[in-house]
């Protein structure tokens, strides 16, 4: 309604719209769960006229948002449920068994669910990729009875770690719109864009020491953390697989390489100065 007129809504035209590769690659939904919400009349997108293909507008996208959101706070639920059950099946046989309220997260991970449907950008923007943020989570889900103990420790109850994380979500989302950090950030992609080069090549030391000069004048890393990242990034198999999912196979373990040749650069210079002086 504009100045007590009823404003008429446009229907959307066909290149405001989107097709089901495009839908499929926006989400992470597979094709075939589209067509199949579609076959049973859960989203019906509009159809091209002459054609069999799919068209996807603004109101299907939003409609799809709500699907994934309650598909996973169900399966979050039914998961819960499981658990319970599995636990009651454990005291019935007179096995010892954890208390399911204090080691069950499920309440936390169905944050983090919610947190990845309904933010996929900010997913990206603190994670690097949707990947990434998945892989994150299933490391956590394979320690969930470790963790719950300390949860239960140092947090009183999982909806105070719970809210804890959103809280540190939030903060790094406003780190992570430091200019400083978007460009180091930006520095470890342009590392890992071209394996082909030997790590001592000029270019490639060069954003290394862009890395180390911002990191230390601008966000206050010290030393030991270009160690850590020449070492964990060549030598620990999570670190490897997790950032891998960033920056392609390979590209973890020759970024680890190039702080490496950068560090041990470092240090031969300062022998050679040391023996100038001596």
């Amino acid at each position: 309604m504009e100045n007590g007129k009823r404003v008429e809504t446009q229907p959307e035209s066909e290149k405001d719209m989107r097709m089901i590769r495009e839908v499929a690659k926006l989400t992470g939904v597979s094709i075939r769960t589209l067509q199949y919400y579609d076959e049973i009349g859960l989203l019906k997108p509009k159809r091209r006229e002459g054609s069999r293909y799919r068209l996807y507008g603004k109101e299907d996208l939003e409609r799809l948002q709500q699907i994934l959101f309650f598909r996973e706070l169900l399966t979050a639920k039914r998961d819960r449920l499981n658990g319970l059950i599995r636990l009651l099946k454990k005291l019935e046989r007179g096995e010892e068994a954890l208390s399911f309220v204090e080691f069950d997260l499920s309440g936390y991970f169905e944050m983090l669910e919610r947190f990845r449907t309904q933010n996929p950008k900010k997913v990206k923007k603190l994670f690097g990729s949707l990947e990434m943020f998945d892989w994150t989570v299933e490391k956590i889900r394979r320690k969930e009875q470790t963790l719950g103990k300390k949860v239960a420790e140092q947090y009183g109850s999982v909806e105070n770690f719970t809210r804890s994380i959103e809280d540190g979500f939030q903060q790094a989302e406003n780190l992570m719109d430091n200019p400083w950090i978007q460009r180091v950030r930006a520095c470890y992609q342009e590392l890992a864009s071209d394996l082909s080069r030997n790590v001592g090549d000029e270019d490639v030391q060069d954003i290394v020491k862009e890395i180390v000069q911002i990191g230390e004048t601008k966000l206050h890393a010290t030393g030991k953390a270009w160690e850590f990242v020449a070492k964990a990034f060549q030598e620990n198999p999570g670190i490897i697989e997790g950032n891998d999912l960033l920056y392609g196979k390979g590209g973890t373990e020759y970024i680890g390489r190039a702080f490496a040749y950068y560090l041990d650069s470092v240090k031969q210079g300062r022998e050679k100065e040391g023996s100038f002086t001596n």
